[in-house]
């Protein structure tokens, strides 16, 4: 690497620095395993790399074939109780299924890749992927016992409880009470940006409460997404806001968390309104969710 394009960086600051010099070190720890230990090869694909991923979707092809050849065939033997579609394990156990095509496709492209070339290296491999997944399980650990506790205690029953009765003494309509859970999710949000923590945190509250005045959980799961998505990019908790703005700097140095948040607002704002609108006319409609699942 050039003095020039380390000088770059370092001017730049910010994730984005942190990002390139973490992949360096990462490269550089991994360099007599076959690691990258150059900047550019993590910008480029090799042919082998390409005709692995070619190998990869056609093994998800054909694995998508034989899944839902397995789901709809008269005598599949996965078929649910009176050859029910909707109660197959295929689908009611969909987790299975989807970790045998990662599993699949990941195999197919280590092999074509020449990352796999016995079969003691797909555990080994399996066991490096758990490592990096490790944040991610001890934010579930968390969440866990938090959840446990919240059993527990009947907490949040009560909370659903007296917070139904509050929503039927005010009777408000759909519409006012869909904005206002959107509304919630959208402020708290800035607080805790993770979807599935916010989520693990909020459902065993709002699903119960809203429950008892009418509204399903897959709509209320249609409001959570609704006000979390669009403010993932104007909250300064979440760790890509931070990673937008190291880029946004090696560009326009002078930038900082209010330029990033005058520039993404408007796209905030317009996603939030325009996805609730669309939320309500398919409401209005009544058209369902999905399989078997009503809007109303």
């Amino acid at each position: 690497m050039t003095e020039r394009m380390r000088h770059e960086e370092d001017a730049a600051g910010g994730a984005a620095t942190a990002v390139l010099s973490a992949g360096r070190e990462r490269a550089q720890d991994g360099a007599q395993d076959g690691a990258i230990t150059d900047d550019a090869e993590l910008l480029t694909y090799s042919r082998r790399e390409v005709a692995a991923l070619k190998a990869s979707l056609v093994a998800l092809g054909v694995f998508l074939i034989a899944y839902f050849s397995l789901l709809f065939l008269p005598v599949s033997p996965f078929r649910g109780e009176g050859s029910d579609v909707l109660e197959s394990a295929l689908l009611t156990d969909v987790a299975v299924p989807i970790a045998l095509a990662f599993l699949v496709v990941g195999i197919t492209y280590g092999i074509k890749a020449g990352t796999i070339t016995r079969p003691g290296d797909i555990p080994e491999l399996m066991a490096r992927s758990i490592k990096e997944l490790s944040g991610v399980i001890v934010l579930f650990f968390a969440a866990a016992q938090f959840i446990a506790y919240f059993g527990w205690s009947n907490m949040g029953t009560v909370l659903a409880i007296e917070g139904a009765q509050v929503l039927e003494q005010l009777d408000l309509p759909a519409g006012v009470l869909f904005a206002g859970v959107v509304l919630l999710v959208a402020t708290f949000n800035f607080a805790i940006t993770s979807g599935s923590a916010q989520y693990t945190l909020m459902a065993p509250v709002l699903d119960p409460m809203l429950m008892l005045v009418g509204t399903s959980p897959e709509v209320t799961q249609m409001l959570f997404r609704i006000g979390d998505s669009p403010t993932n990019i104007i909250s300064p908790m979440s760790p890509y806001f931070a990673l937008v703005l190291g880029y946004m700097q090696r560009y326009y140095p002078k930038a900082g968390i209010g330029t990033l948040i005058s520039l993404t607002l408007p796209v905030a704002v317009a996603l939030l309104v325009s996805w609730f609108l669309f939320f309500m006319l398919w409401f209005a409609l009544g058209i369902p969710l999905g399989p078997g699942v009503p809007v109303r």
